[in-house]
């Protein structure tokens, strides 16, 4: 009787909420610390979209981190955790230390997004890796693509004075100004193998 009573109570037992305020200390002492200066964007950090390397000043990178941990959010624990964690870290920074450090790919999946406007920051360098040279302008230029379903597509491209190419990426930059109906919706999601979500049924009606 005991025994089948100590089941019910084990079954009843509910998972520990998630603590984000450990998992960050946990995860902050698993880190080399930061030099004064942080790679931000690398091909050694596997992102082929990325022919250059932008090196950021900690201390210019701290302040921008903790406005964006204010910010942002998102509901993937370990992202925010990573999120909140990167000003501590950077605010940790052996500012005697020259060498350039590799952030921790978390970091990077958090940072990357934003490096447009991290080679707008004072003392950031940016260099080709095609030809080593340390650029002082980044030639940007925009191309639109034909329509992807129901997005507009444009082709983004870096080059170096040189020409190399830094940087390609492709973007829906945003809906068509088609109506949304639920036939142009169930053909854009079909395509992609998925069934168009409850909520956008009832938008369409």
């Amino acid at each position: 009787m005991i025994k089948r009573i100590a089941k019910i109570f084990k079954r009843d037992k509910q998972p520990p909420p998630f603590d984000i305020e450990k998992a960050i200390g946990n995860y902050l002492l698993t880190l080399p610390r930061c030099s004064s200066k942080v790679l931000v964007i690398s091909h050694r950090y596997q992102d082929k979209r990325y022919n250059y390397e932008l090196t950021v000043e900690a201390h210019s990178l701290a302040t921008w981190a903790e406005r964006h941990a204010k910010g942002a959010w998102s509901s993937i624990d370990a992202e925010q955790a990573a999120r909140l964690a990167l000003p501590l870290w950077l605010r940790l920074a052996d500012l005697s230390d020259d060498a350039e450090t590799l952030m921790p790919i978390e970091f990077f999946n958090i940072c990357n997004k934003y490096h447009s406007t991290f080679i707008e920051m004072p003392r950031t360098q940016i260099t080709c890796n095609d030809c080593g040279a340390v650029i002082e302008e980044v030639i940007k230029t925009e191309t639109q693509l034909p329509k992807s379903e129901i997005f507009d597509m444009n082709k983004f491209e870096w080059h170096c004075p040189q020409g190399h190419l830094l940087y390609q990426d492709e973007v829906g930059l945003h809906a068509d100004s088609r109506k949304f109906t639920l036939q142009n919706m169930q053909e854009a999601f079909t395509n992609e193998g998925k069934d168009i979500p409850s909520f956008l049924r009832k938008l369409a009606d």
